[in-house]
């Protein structure tokens, strides 16, 4: 009689064992918060500065304040593009 309890015990802790899994393989994956000056990358948040990857003098980095949520300067990394269409701030 202990044998037939004792195999229905792993039936139900599989399920509930999968929902665990689960619920922190959620929460593992949700991105971070980033704060008011930075930016959300892969690896983590960024600070907003005003760098840009390529310069050149007839390029300017974009803001992309929206995305990153900037209160000033621009994001690292950012594409340049033509000052023609650039934001007019």
């Amino acid at each position: 009689m202990t044998t037939i309890l004792h195999l229905k015990k792993p039936k139900i802790l599989l399920p509930i064992l999968v929902c665990v899994v689960c619920l922190l393989n959620i929460v593992a994956c949700s991105p971070p918060v980033c704060g008011d000056n930075e930016e959300f990358k892969e690896d983590g948040c960024e600070d907003c500065d005003n760098t840009c990857l390529n310069p050149e003098k007839r390029c300017v980095c974009i803001t992309r304040r929206p995305e990153c949520k900037c209160k000033s300067g621009f994001v690292r990394h950012c594409p340049c593009v033509a000052v023609s269409n650039c934001p007019q701030n």
